[in-house]
């Protein structure tokens, strides 16, 4: 009768984890939805630099120059090769790292592409590469 009783008792005493789990789960839900989050940068001094009257003016990282049978384009736009020239001769005011990808398309002159990669040359661009066209 003695062991009835024992067995009883440590039934009693143990505790209830899952009501437990739950109470936690459900405070942990109210301080959640209830907390007023804190907004930093309204907190923060940030100086900021002021306007510029100057415009900044990036380099042209890529030009595409397509040479045709109708003539010349460059990043898509009809061109002469005064044009290209001039265009040429600004980003080399920039550097002569830029990309220069020249297409040439199966109806195109050899002597376009040769005038195209002389004034490459002449204004110093390192960085060409030639592709055909279909």
């Amino acid at each position: 009768m003695k062991s009835c009783k024992l067995s009883r008792e440590s039934q009693d005493s143990k505790l209830q984890v899952a009501a437990m789990v739950d109470v936690v789960f459900l405070l942990l839900v109210f301080f959640v939805l209830t907390i007023k989050p804190v907004d930093l940068p309204v907190g923060l001094s940030v100086s900021r630099p002021g306007m510029s009257d100057q415009v900044c003016e990036t380099p042209i990282e890529l030009l595409r120059i397509n040479v045709h049978g109708t003539g010349f384009f460059l990043n898509g736009a009809k061109v002469n090769l005064d044009r290209i020239d001039r265009i040429l001769s600004h980003v080399a005011e920039f550097t002569t790292r830029a990309s220069v990808i020249i297409t040439c398309s199966s109806d195109s002159k050899h002597s376009d592409l040769i005038k195209v990669l002389d004034l490459c040359s002449k204004t110093g661009m390192t960085n060409i590469a030639l592709m055909t066209a279909r």
